[in-house]
């Protein structure tokens, strides 16, 4: 923040310094008015120009920046969905394999589908 401030003075000493030359040099003083007038308004206008540019980009990047952040987001609900698929396939495969081994004893295996249920 004090590096912008500096420069900003920088900025205007330069302009009065500018302006304070062209006051004092051998032109007349309406010509000098009439010049220092019109690279007012040309500084002016490119400042303000500048500005608008600055803000087109700042606003392409805050919705660069929210898009990426949706689509990370997604990514990563996919990929929690996914893992979330797999160990329940996991966990069912192994009940499976439990059901199977103890079908011997029916009384103490439980349908997975519905806890508390004993087959």
């Amino acid at each position: 923040m004090e590096d912008s401030n500096r420069f900003g003075a920088f900025l205007m000493g330069l302009g009065f310094g500018t302006a304070i030359g062209l006051l004092l040099a051998p032109k007349s003083g309406s010509d000098a008015r009439d010049y220092l007038q019109s690279k007012s308004r040309e500084i002016a206008n490119r400042l303000k120009s500048g500005g608008h540019s600055l803000y087109d980009r700042a606003k392409d990047g805050v919705q660069s920046g929210k898009q990426h952040v949706q689509d990370r987001v997604k990514n990563l609900s996919n990929a929690a969905d996914a893992r979330r698929l797999a160990f329940r396939k996991a966990v069912g495969e192994t009940w499976h394999v439990t059901k199977a081994k103890w079908s011997t004893r029916p009384e103490i295996v439980e349908d997975a589908e519905t806890p508390g249920v004993r087959l």
